[in-house]
């Protein structure tokens, strides 16, 4: 493959990846009476990371690069279904922070174990060099992807 060709191949294939990704995990979550989305998935993780210090709807959107509008939908679906609470602020009574319930908690160790039984399926499938490699790509993305949103955040402050 020549160099050119490269960025095309790899977002070509890691959008497919990431496709066939999320209508497997559409499909298998058994949760019963709940249609978890990759969305929801996302956003219940975040919260779970974010536990001790609830973020806000602005910061969830913020994070995700999503509406405020959008992750709003979603916290309200996840409401609903018990997932998540809605925390007014103590400092701006318009500003809602949102966490995690008990059975939110429950739900999230129920979806970290299928993710991790999906995970463990297809890596097992590739020789482990090449686990590892993929390991250490997907560390040096997520970390370029890092430094860039704090670049941009340091440029829009000043």
């Amino acid at each position: 493959m020549s160099i050119t060709n490269r960025p095309k191949t790899a977002w070509t294939m890691l959008f497919r990846v990431v496709d066939r990704l999320r209508a497997k995990s559409a499909r298998n979550v058994a949760i019963p009476n709940m249609k978890i989305t990759l969305g929801k998935m996302r956003i219940i993780n975040y919260l779970f990371v974010r536990e001790g210090e609830p973020p806000m709807v602005k910061e969830i959107a913020e994070m995700f690069g999503l509406t405020s509008g959008a992750v709003s939908q979603t916290v309200d679906a996840l409401a609903a279904d018990g997932v998540v609470e809605r925390i007014p602020s103590s400092v701006d009574r318009r500003s809602v922070h949102v966490s995690l319930t008990p059975f939110g908690k429950s739900i999230r160790k129920q979806l970290e174990a299928y993710l991790n039984d999906v995970m463990t399926g297809i890596l097992d499938e590739v020789p482990e060099e090449k686990q590892e490699a993929f390991l250490e790509v997907l560390q040096d993305m997520s970390e370029t992807f890092t430094e860039t949103q704090r670049i941009a955040r340091e440029s829009i402050k000043r």
